[in-house]
């Protein structure tokens, strides 16, 4: 009988072991003004978004391996996480510094851009709770780095729209 670990314990256990390749921020690019910080903190979430979505794509590609392991989920599972905490606090700088312009439409903006990184958040429970039922199946892997990889496109795509309703500017 195959033991399976808690996907949980796998998930602190790389965060702990594995050399920093995510959850670290870039020091903020602080502007002369609110509008310039928030455009530097903007475009860092941005970039950030891309890195995350390119990586769930190569898990997707690695997924589809016929000797893609329970082992490389739970690696790619908690890199895919970690990136996601480093999307999380970078836009959470965002927001902050939106919120200080006291713009009705920029609050509107923030609590539409939080609750799309929420929905993806989902995606990341159902994976796990999957995982702990141990019902994931390559079927159900491609199908959630599928979801994955629409809802950052469409996180990133609002990202780009609402910008002047944040203050930013591309």
């Amino acid at each position: 009988m195959k033991m399976r670990i808690p996907l949980i314990t796998v998930v602190l256990l790389v965060s702990l072991h594995a050399p920093q390749t995510f959850g670290q921020l870039q020091p903020p690019l602080v502007g002369s003004t609110l509008g310039q910080s928030l455009r530097n903190a903007a475009a860092l979430t941005y970039n950030e978004s891309a890195q995350m979505r390119m990586f769930v794509d190569h898990w997707s590609g690695r997924a589809r391996s016929g000797v893609y392991t329970d082992l490389n989920f739970q690696h790619d599972y908690a890199n895919a996480l970690g990136r996601f905490a480093t999307l999380r606090t970078q836009f959470n700088y965002v927001a902050e510094l939106a919120l200080q312009l006291g713009r009705p439409r920029a609050d509107n903006a923030v609590a539409e851009l939080d609750a799309g990184l929420a929905k993806i958040l989902e995606l990341f429970d159902f994976l796990r709770d999957e995982y702990n039922a141990g019902t994931v199946d390559r079927a159900n892997l491609l199908r959630a780095t599928a979801a994955l990889q629409k809802a950052l496109r469409e996180w990133e795509r609002e990202l780009r729209t609402n910008g002047s309703r944040l203050g930013v500017l591309w």
